[in-house]
């Protein structure tokens, strides 16, 4: 039988996520509870930077719980998504047929 867990992220980091360590901050906390489900919380959360969100996604796919975010600002779902599904650059230089000329 699965147990239901919650964590609320603005009270573990705060309401802007910056930096990668609080990712991984947020994940520690969550690693550490009892249940095989957990439900991230991120009422209240203001910002959230590339750093923070591919981070999150990262730990997100190690995780050996299963994770369901709620209360997400759009902002946030938006660059999580980003992260998690990047798209393919055009390459502007090609490097192959490049030509150098000292000076």
């Amino acid at each position: 039988m699965s147990s239901l867990e919650r964590i609320v992220v603005r009270d573990i980091i705060s309401e802007d996520l910056a930096m990668r360590s609080s990712a991984a901050e947020l994940f520690e906390a969550l690693d550490g509870l009892n249940g095989d489900t957990v439900e991230v919380d991120f009422e209240g959360v203001k910002s959230c930077t590339r750093s923070f969100a591919d981070e999150y996604d990262q730990r997100k796919r190690l995780s050996t719980k299963s994770i369901r975010e709620v209360n997400m600002p759009t902002s946030v779902h938006q660059l999580l998504m980003a992260v998690a599904n990047p798209k393919k650059k055009d390459q502007i230089v090609d490097i192959e047929r490049l030509k150098v000329n000292v000076l």
